[in-house]
């Protein structure tokens, strides 16, 4: 018998991936925007997946406005679905909450330290204890913290770097060692859709089951994109004097962000479902795949 399931936040390109690929549910999107939360109607619902957010601005915003939107709506939106009677609440978090990664060989796991850096973080972690704090034996919460999610129709980081190797002849980002985590839509469809199934409280982390290097990751690109194109070596001097001279950037193309979801994977019994980064990159980028 196939699932009902809520959404909330209409046109995001997670939940359009949600809608596409879980065959098992029948979905009804709810726009929050401008929406009385307690005049919804959520009853219906076997269970409420939360994506509506304010994701990173690139006009700074005041601290205050993510943790309205981010934490007061996902609390007061799970306080009347609790209310109604809706036994799961499912919430899209952010790895972001452990902080922002850096030079150092770190690794996060579910049991890790948080400590967010940016308003958006602060703001995800917030609403995670306090809807930790409405879980009971007849009100499941799932936490889902996703990495960097790539495939068809991404737009921010992921989509810049494969514009970058689609139009230099050379890319100069070759020798980079870092470790990087990251989900492709597909692992993260698997993932969110075990998570449904297993209706368990708990917090899940949403990985591709390796993390890759930057230099490891544009290499794949070009295989995609164009094998001619030629990846050469940032020089390690080179790397030092720009992490010191543009420190944000170069943690955004060196630095290490490596969550190991291999807890999470056995939970939920996913790891021989998930597929390859060569494949996720693939269909992203509208390839054949052979």
């Amino acid at each position: 018998m196939k699932k009902n399931i809520s959404i909330t936040g209409k046109n995001s390109f997670i939940g359009h991936n949600i809608i596409s690929n879980l065959i098992n549910c029948d979905f009804t999107e709810i726009d929050l925007v401008g929406t009385v939360v307690s005049k919804i109607d959520f009853s219906n619902a076997d269970a409420v997946i939360h994506l509506a957010a304010i994701v990173h601005q690139k006009k700074s915003i005041p601290e205050e406005i993510y943790f309205k939107v981010n934490s007061d709506l996902a609390f007061e939106t799970a306080k009347e679905v609790k209310k109604q009677g809706v036994q799961h609440f499912i919430f899209f978090s952010t790895i972001k909450v452990y902080g922002d990664g850096g030079f150092e060989d770190i690794t996060f796991n579910e049991e890790s330290k948080c400590n967010p850096l940016d308003g958006y973080g602060k703001s995800k972690l917030d609403a995670e204890k306090r809807l930790m704090e409405l879980a009971d034996a007849d009100f499941t919460v799932s936490i889902i913290r996703p990495s960097m999610v790539y495939g068809k129709g991404v737009k921010a980081n992921m989509h810049l770097l494969s514009k970058l190797v689609n139009k230099l002849p050379v890319i100069p980002l070759g020798g980079i060692h870092n470790k990087r985590s990251m989900v492709s839509i597909d692992n993260l469809m698997i993932t969110l859709e075990a998570v449904i199934n297993k209706q368990e409280t708990g917090i899940y982390l949403a990985c591709d089951k390796y993390p890759v290097s930057t230099s490891e990751l544009v290499k794949k690109l070009i295989l995609v994109i164009n094998p001619h194109k030629k990846l050469v070596n940032l020089p390690t001097g080179v790397q030092s004097l720009l992490r010191i001279v543009f420190p944000f950037t170069m943690r955004r193309i060196s630095g290490s962000f490596y969550v190991d979801a291999s807890e999470t994977h056995k939970k939920l019994g996913i790891s021989s479902k998930l597929v390859d980064m060569d494949v996720g990159l693939r269909k992203m980028l509208g390839k054949e795949i052979i």
